[in-house]
């Protein structure tokens, strides 16, 4: 997911979204903060730092537990209504991994074309 993203989604539901509550294994910082611009993504490779190369496969669909404040258990449905009428229930992108290597905070992020090989 992106930072803009979050941002975006927090703005529409009158509430600041606390990230956990969609489980992501990154979240991107983006320089230029265009909202949802990785569901543009799908089928294009990013690579993390100077070894890392991910491929983004689809968006991810979204269940109940994005409901669920992780800080005080409370549920608010609203949030999945929201996802599920403004962005066809859709929010961050799947990915696999092409090539390993280590991750660090910060690490820049470049989007590529296509699979190197």
């Amino acid at each position: 997911m992106t930072d803009a993203s979050l941002d975006a989604l927090s703005a529409s539901w009158g509430n600041k979204t606390d990230e956990r509550r969609f489980r992501p294994n990154l979240k991107i910082s983006l320089l230029e903060k265009t909202p949802f611009v990785e569901e543009t993504w799908e089928g294009k490779v990013l690579q993390i730092g100077k070894e890392v190369m991910i491929e983004i496969v689809k968006p991810c669909e979204r269940c109940m537990i994005i409901t669920v404040d992780p800080e005080t258990g409370e549920k608010h449905p609203d949030l999945l209504k929201k996802v599920a009428k403004e962005h066809r229930n859709l929010f961050g992108m799947y990915a696999k991994v092409i090539q390993t290597g280590k991750i660090n905070t910060n690490d820049e992020v470049w989007l590529v074309d296509q699979k190197e090989g």
